[in-house]
């Protein structure tokens, strides 16, 4: 397991380096973790990769040469076994989340989503907080079933414990729930 960390460390050492490099690290990582074996434990690997991303999508304007805000963000269909702390973060470009399964809690607390951003399908098995979040373009939470895209169900967020929005702002139009 060791080995992956590794890899992973040189890949967004590489993406410092070689900022031309940054998206396809970026997605490259992220297939990695949507791919691998369900057996697969790689929280070391999740929580290493998670802690870049917060350092490189921070408002720190020390990470401002860093920061890896330009680039889009797959996460779909990722299970995440590891808490998801990605508050104060800002996501420039698209940021898509469906069908990701969060195992512990996801906090986008203070988080600015200006791109495309989507959570269709995401489950939460424990809190999901999304406090005074800006989604500064369309934004969708909607819970559809699988293989079923005509229908447009109320608002239903998968999670057996408390979800949090209050603050959350849509500048363009209320979130689609």
């Amino acid at each position: 397991m060791h080995e992956r960390v590794y890899g992973v460390q040189k890949l967004t050492g590489m993406a410092k380096r070689k900022p031309a490099f940054r998206q396809e690290v970026i997605a490259t990582i992220c297939n990695y973790l949507r791919e691998r074996p369900d057996d697969r434990d790689d929280k070391s690997l999740e929580s290493y990769f998670l802690r870049e991303i917060k350092f490189r999508l921070s408002e720190d304007p020390a990470n401002r040469s860093e920061n890896w805000r330009d680039c889009e963000f797959d996460f779909t269909n990722i299970t995440f076994h590891v808490k998801v702390d990605l508050s104060d973060c800002a996501f420039e470009e698209a940021a898509l989340w469906d069908g990701v399964f969060f195992k512990e809690a996801a906090h986008f607390e203070d988080c600015r989503f200006s791109g495309r951003t989507s959570f269709v399908n995401s489950q939460y098995f424990d809190l999901a907080s999304f406090s005074r979040c800006r989604f500064e373009n369309n934004v969708s939470f909607e819970r559809r079933p699988v293989g079923d895209y005509r229908d447009e169900p109320g608002p239903r967020i998968a999670t057996p414990k408390p979800s949090s929005f209050s603050g959350a702002m849509n500048h363009l139009k209320m979130p689609h729930f």
